[in-house]
């Protein structure tokens, strides 16, 4: 009989795979930064079937594992599902035209900041030329047809929780909007307000946690 799989340690808590919860190390339920743009309504799958969520999902997971082992240098292109195989190459052409050189992948964990939590999962972090400047960036896949406003705030998060950067630099932030077509179009963030918006909508659902309102699945 296979049973669903436990929570599983990462800094700062544990994260249920099969719940998608975060928890910290004492055991509250703490918002992931996508979970605080829906607690405020700014990000709404309510309408949508549950298959196409499903299915969506699914192309989603397959996309950012093969991604993953493309920068790890060891995709076995055989394994890649032929649905999402225009995406991966999108991510690979983008990647090689731009030199993007891969540092870590999928890195995941709970971040405080202010006294507040949230918790977040990177898909990509490293470096690339932009400008003619090298910059460090955080990279985020999407394999979604519209551009959300809510993607400034949400690598706004991950920088965040990424390592600080000496001298005060800021990582470059990036979403590479990956296309059934086989192409990819990224979107470039900068604005040093972002990190602010993000925490003061992740104040807002913290406050709105603490008085019963509930994170949906």
């Amino acid at each position: 009989m296979s049973t669903a799989p436990l929570p599983h340690a990462i800094p700062g808590g544990t994260f249920d795979d099969a719940e998608h919860v975060y928890k910290d190390k004492r055991g509250r339920r703490i918002a992931s930064a996508t979970q605080v743009f829906a607690l405020l309504g700014m990000i709404d799958y309510s309408r949508v079937r549950e298959e196409i969520l499903e299915r969506k999902s699914q192309l989603g997971v397959a996309v950012h594992a093969a991604v993953q082992y493309l920068c790890e240098g060891c995709l076995d292109w055989d394994t890649v599902d032929p649905v999402a195989l225009p995406y991966v190459v999108a991510a690979e052409y983008w990647i090689k035209e731009q030199g993007f050189t891969s540092i870590a992948q999928e890195e995941q964990g709970i971040a405080e900041v202010n006294g507040m939590m949230f918790g977040f999962m990177m898909d990509n972090r490293g470096t690339m030329m932009y400008k003619g400047r090298h910059r460090h960036v955080i990279l985020d896949y999407k394999t979604c047809v519209a551009e959300s406003p809510t993607w400034p705030l949400q690598t706004a998060a991950y920088a965040l929780a990424a390592p600080k950067l000496p001298n005060g630099e800021k990582y470059l932030r990036v979403i590479l909007q990956l296309k059934a077509d086989g192409k990819a179009k990224p979107y470039y963030f900068e604005d040093r307000e972002d990190e602010n918006s993000f925490l003061y909508a992740l104040y807002v659902a913290i406050w709105m946690l603490n008085r019963g309102f509930t994170i949906e699945k």
